[in-house]
């Protein structure tokens, strides 16, 4: 963040409407945006869709070389195919275990049941991404609190930390300009209201910083490495760069958990140690 700069609101705009100056033939069939910068031929298709999580209970393959699991809901369900190497994506498909009356009480299980494809003694991260149901009457505060509790009882009894991670602000298909930064900054708030509760909870809650966050009528922060493409085309469709950030971001986050993970034999080895202080309350 600290590498952010203050540039021209103009930067936000081109995220969803693409203003780029290209010739027709540049234009990509894929993401319909011109690109920029050089990708590779198939960058363009979000290939590594979520595994089904019944089918690698059966499987013999080995499941703990990846960095991370990833859970997701929306944002996360399908990632850059440089992903396919780092992440076991394991995210939740059915609309109808995503909805409030069904989080309530499946979420925990649903997360579970993922954790059961590792090892006992396994301390991979757990990436699991907030779903908002619109359709639900209980506000987002309320939302937020029922899943950051459901998952800190979860984080109580697996080895590794567990992440709830609250999804870049997607675009709806009639947002102008104003009312994508008044998403953006509503998603801001989202995201100090989960990081609040969490810590009174006991469980991690961040955001992925991909999109240039509001700053006043003029100017919006951006990190000067992002390359300038829309994320959103003209159909409001996720374009290579809204992945790839995407990705750089989780890459990020992981790296920045590996220290914090004690592992069993670091633990064990702590277990016989007793204070030499002697307390007398």
């Amino acid at each position: 963040r600290s590498r952010s700069s203050v540039v021209s609101n103009k930067f936000s705009e081109e995220e969803i409407q693409g203003i780029q100056r290209y010739s027709p033939d540049q234009e990509c069939a894929r993401c319909r945006v011109g690109h920029l910068s050089v990708g590779l031929p198939t960058e363009c298709i979000a290939s590594y869709g979520p595994l089904e999580a019944d089918v690698l209970h059966e499987t013999t393959l080995p499941l703990n070389n990846y960095a991370a699991m990833v859970i997701g809901t929306k944002a996360l369900l399908s990632l850059h195919e440089f992903a396919i190497p780092i992440f076991l994506n394991v995210g939740i498909t059915n609309l109808e275990e995503l909805s409030y009356e069904h989080i309530k009480t499946g979420l925990a299980e649903k997360v579970r049941k993922r954790i059961k494809l590792l090892a006992n003694d396994s301390c991979m991260p757990i990436l699991v991404e907030f779903f908002y149901d619109s359709k639900a009457t209980e506000s987002v505060p309320r939302q937020l609190y029922t899943a950051i509790r459901t998952l800190a009882q979860i984080q109580r009894e697996y080895n590794g930390p567990i992440v709830l991670i609250i999804p870049p602000y997607r675009i709806l298909s009639r947002d102008t300009i104003c009312e994508y930064n008044e998403g953006k900054r509503r998603h801001q708030v989202w995201v100090k209201m989960g990081m609040l509760i969490g810590k009174m909870l006991g469980l991690a809650v961040c955001s992925l910083y991909i999109q240039s966050e509001y700053k006043d009528n003029q100017t919006v922060t951006n990190p000067p490495t992002w390359v300038i493409e829309p994320l959103f085309n003209e159909e409001k469709q996720c374009t290579r760069e809204y992945y790839r950030r995407i990705h750089e971001t989780l890459v990020n986050l992981v790296k920045a958990l590996v220290p914090w993970i004690v592992t069993i034999p670091e633990r064990q080895a702590c277990q016989g140690y007793r204070p030499q202080m002697v307390r007398y309350w």
